[in-house]
């Protein structure tokens, strides 16, 4: 995607639901609504021990939506648009096929290092808060916007992971949030491979993310 197209569709959306926010009214239905960005640290986990991580940086903005039920439940959602940082794969292949199980981490590495991912996430999920503290616990959708050149396995990809975040009010406008995301969908599988008449396990490769972000309330 063209950067300076997806950097004008997000300031266009977030100054979109801005305008919408204001001209609706949100209170009358106790429906509060948000305006977000978050920075994280992102990496693989696997259903084995032989793979590097390759972590790297995650960034999001968005909007969010929360109806209260009672004074201490609610429930949630919205709309995230982010970016997925590449990082650089230092796969170092003189080991194969000695050791099989490089052959899976230059496939990742490869991808991870081709090119930046952009994403769109919807989340939703339960709050709850107590004082000035709200702990959320929820699921998270997240599509990997397609490039339409097939060279990795992100892009065009569907994520689905279980969130949970911790946030912080920090005055009546303003909120601060740790978040962890547990992704449930294996990004990466290898399949079944024979190296050198050698059969390797599949390798599921899931993502895994640690965000800090803030929050202001619109109304």
């Amino acid at each position: 995607m063209n950067k300076a197209l997806l950097a004008s569709t997000l300031i266009f959306s977030l100054s979109s639901f801005t305008t919408l926010a204001q001209k609706i009214n949100f209170t009358k239905w106790k429906i509060k609504s948000s305006i977000f960005g978050e920075a994280a640290y992102s990496d693989f986990r696997y259903n084995t021990k032989e793979l590097q991580h390759f972590p790297s940086a995650e960034f999001r903005i968005g909007i969010t939506v929360e109806k209260k039920i009672n004074s201490a439940i609610g429930i949630y959602s919205g709309t995230r648009l982010g970016l997925k940082k590449r990082t650089t794969s230092d796969v170092d292949l003189s080991q194969f096929p000695a050791n099989p199980y490089l052959f899976f981490e230059n496939e990742i590495g490869n991808s991870i290092d081709i090119r930046n991912h952009y994403f769109i996430e919807i989340p939703i999920g339960a709050t709850l808060q107590v004082k000035k503290i709200q702990f959320l616990m929820g699921v998270n959708s997240r599509y990997f916007i397609d490039n339409n050149i097939q060279e990795d396995f992100i892009s065009g990809a569907f994520d689905f992971g279980a969130s949970a975040t911790l946030k912080l009010k920090l005055n009546e406008k303003m909120s601060m949030s740790l978040s962890y995301l547990y992704n449930l969908i294996a990004l990466y599988k290898s399949g079944i491979v024979i190296i050198e008449g050698e059969e390797i396990p599949e390798v599921k490769g899931y993502l895994k993310t640690l965000g800090l972000s803030l929050e202001y309330r619109l109304n």
